[in-house]
């Protein structure tokens, strides 16, 4: 949680165009760096120049199947710089998906936060980070970077792997937070809708989730199961304090963090986290 839509195939580049960026981002060291980033014992690679170590490197991950890995290892460690002319500051906007490519400086926090997801560990604390495996906060001053460094970093890194089903909201609808969080779960769930039945959809999911007739926990798993590919749904509440600034009903807020208390409970011995 920080105080969308169905995921869609990202084509991966090509083993060629694979070889060019390792070639022209990273010096040895960091070659080095990235194989450790993907557990590859980099002593296996030649060391004599960028080229070859690129070439073994893609090779590797093409024979292993773990090209998916290395793109998202190479986005973490190194992303593709802003296209020239292209003005990398969004003002008082945070960073979101689709400006991943304009966002920097946060590689080490973001790589941090996708490895407590990864991880299958207890409740724990870590850094700005707090959690693990099945829940993390992220927690800051206002201002900080907290939804940027998600959306922008987190949740694009994950999208990358393409085994996550991933719905992003905030609390602060005008109808409501089990409004703001069916918003974001219809899609996944049908993405075809009309306009018109999407809101349709959207109203009677809310009411249901509400009223206790439908849970979380059994939404996010009809969501895995019908996902291709995807293992986990990962939901992300970002601007949490809306709860108590936009939602003046009292109820309304105790029912909504029942439920998520409820299905991080629950989450404990199920797949969807």
């Amino acid at each position: 949680m920080t105080g969308d839509p169905q995921p869609t195939s990202v084509p991966l580049p090509e083993p060629a165009e694979l070889r060019r960026i390792l070639v022209a981002r990273f010096s040895v060291d960091e070659l080095c760096n990235l194989c450790q980033d993907l557990a590859i014992d980099h002593e296996v690679l030649p060391r004599e120049n960028k080229e070859a170590i690129a070439r073994e490197l893609v090779a590797y991950c093409q024979r292993h199947e773990r090209i998916p890995d290395l793109v998202a290892a190479i986005n973490r460690a190194k992303p593709e710089p802003p296209a020239s002319g292209e003005c990398p500051f969004k003002g008082l906007q945070y960073f979101d998906e689709a400006d991943a490519h304009l966002f920097f400086g946060r590689e080490l926090l973001t790589a941090k936060l996708v490895g407590r997801l990864r991880a299958p560990s207890p409740v724990g604390t870590t850094g700005e980070g707090r959690g693990g495996g099945r829940f993390l906060a992220v927690i800051g001053a206002s201002g900080s970077g907290k939804s940027s460094v998600v959306r922008a970093g987190l949740v694009h890194a994950l999208r990358q792997e393409a085994t996550w089903a991933i719905a992003v909201f905030a609390p602060g609808s005008s109808n409501g937070p089990f409004y703001g969080l069916a918003s974001a779960l219809i899609p996944l769930l049908d993405s075809a809708l009309s306009e018109t039945d999407k809101l349709i959809e959207t109203r009677k999911l809310a009411n249901a989730l509400r009223q206790g007739d439908l849970t979380i926990h059994q939404v996010a798993e009809r969501i895995v199961d019908k996902t291709p590919n995807a293992q986990r749904l990962l939901l992300v509440v970002d601007q949490f304090e809306e709860l108590f600034t936009a939602c003046k009903d009292e109820a309304e807020r105790k029912a909504f963090v029942d439920a998520l208390l409820q299905t991080l409970a629950v989450c404990e011995t199920s797949k969807v986290d």
